[in-house]
């Protein structure tokens, strides 16, 4: 797992860089792996204060709202929702 959630980030460092300020970038993973999912947010967020996570209860259609944490992180599960695992995570720029 750990090699997966480094890969995460190293994707994820090689794109914010690009992002101008009030760009957004969206993470998805198709794993229900809190490393590669939270931890990997966590750890992003932590080296880069430029950045701002969004709550995509706010942009999200209604009957998308119940795939919503109150963290504004983005999960569905297999046996819940009749579809594969997903997490999603949206960034802004803030500066």
């Amino acid at each position: 797992m750990e090699r997966m959630a480094q890969l995460q980030r190293a994707i994820l460092e090689g794109a914010a860089p690009l992002l101008l300020p009030g760009g957004r970038m969206l993470y998805v993973t198709c794993t229900l792996s809190r490393e590669e999912n939270e931890g990997v947010v966590s750890s992003f967020l932590e080296n880069h204060r430029d950045l701002a996570l969004e709550d995509l209860r706010e942009e999200a259609p209604e009957w998308a709202l119940n795939l919503i944490d109150d963290r504004g992180f983005f999960r569905s599960f297999p046996h819940i929702h009749g579809m594969d695992g997903f997490f999603a995570a949206s960034f802004t720029k803030i500066k």
